[in-house]
Order: structure tokens, then C-alpha cells, then sequence
């Protein structure tokens, strides 16, 4: 996020010329990191359901 002065102390998010696009390219790699968590959770979420459904084993005789 690039901030520049506005008044009184107060600050403001730049958004035109190099900052616009570097705020773009921040927010798809913002994105993209979130959906890769997203997935990941997901993932794993699955794996424990599959994990509950199998049957328990059972020890064979020897």
C-alpha cells in the first residue's frame, strides 16, 4: 500500500501512475496467497473426513 500525505496529518492510498499498478500486482498476489490457504484447508479437511470413514482395522490372527 503506498500512502502520501493529504492534511493535518492525515494520510491517503495513492492509486494512478507506477503506485496503481504496483497496488494491483500487491492485491492478485494478496488474492492468490489466500486461495492457496483456501485449497490447502480444503484439502485437508477432506483427508480427515476420509480418514473417519474408513473402517477401523483389525489385527490378524497369526
Amino acid at each position: 500500500m503506498i500512502l502520501r500525505y493529504k492534511q493535518r496529518g492525515r494520510y491517503e492510498e495513492t492509486g494512478r501512475g507506477l503506485h496503481r499498478k504496483a497496488r494491483q500486482v500487491w492485491e492478485a498476489l494478496v488474492a492468490f496467497h489466500e486461495e492457496e490457504h483456501r485449497r490447502e484447508q480444503q484439502a485437508r479437511a477432506a483427508a480427515e473426513a476420509n480418514k473417519r470413514k474408513r473402517k477401523p482395522r483389525t489385527k490378524r490372527a497369526a
